[in-house]
């Protein structure tokens, strides 16, 4: 059995608490999922410190997509809407690019 998303969240307290998750994950530093074994302190180092150089070229991919993105967040249905609209508050909140 294949799982399917709704077409949109049926009610504000859904939208609310999909905003809340999204909103939460901005804060944290990419890649954060228990699947991911910390083994040293070496682990704890925030990405963005570790590949710096990189920095520049997230930043322009992350100002290209979103440029592009933005136009598709409302009314091409709930994964355009609910995707774009994640990533453009993560991308408003500097999540990539160490605002």
């Amino acid at each position: 059995m294949m799982w399917t998303m709704p077409d949109t969240p049926s009610d504000d307290d859904t939208a609310a608490r999909l905003l809340s998750t999204a909103v939460r994950n901005v804060q944290r530093d990419y890649p954060a999922h228990w699947s991911h074994v910390v083994t040293g302190d070496a682990d704890l180092v925030p990405l963005r410190t570790l590949h710096h150089r990189y920095t520049d070229l997230a930043r322009t991919a992350a100002e290209a997509h979103r440029e592009t993105g933005l136009r598709y967040v409302f009314g091409h249905g709930y994964y355009a809407e609910h995707w774009l609209g994640t990533f453009a508050a993560y991308l408003h909140f500097g999540a990539f690019t160490g605002r």
